[in-house]
């Protein structure tokens, strides 16, 4: 994802609650979400993203 020049990553763990195998299981190419920010490193200009917002479902 890029967000305002910064790299944006949702690491595989992160896209859902349950086991994902590949991305494309919950997310499509050029698919719009809303995601959380879990942490921001500005040395490396990098956003760690997650789409695991609500509770254990």
């Amino acid at each position: 994802m890029d967000i305002g020049g910064f790299t944006a990553m949702i690491n595989l763990p992160e896209l859902s609650w349950q086991h994902v195998d590949f991305p494309t299981d919950i997310v499509a190419v050029g698919q719009e979400v809303t995601a959380q920010i879990l942490d921001v490193d500005m040395s490396r200009e990098r956003v760690s993203l997650t789409l695991r917002t609500g509770g254990a479902a």
